[in-house]
């Protein structure tokens, strides 16, 4: 699976960290998710 974020935080004009501490999860989860690196064990 594939999750692209990058656009709509371009949208909404929101930070990678301002959504990690909205989301309530750390931001290299959420960078990594931004940069398209996405793991799942």
């Amino acid at each position: 699976m594939k999750i692209s974020i990058q656009k709509k935080l371009n949208n909404i004009e929101i930070s990678r960290y301002e959504l990690a501490k909205r989301v309530g999860i750390t931001y290299p989860t959420v960078d990594n998710i931004y940069k398209g690196i996405f793991f799942k064990h």
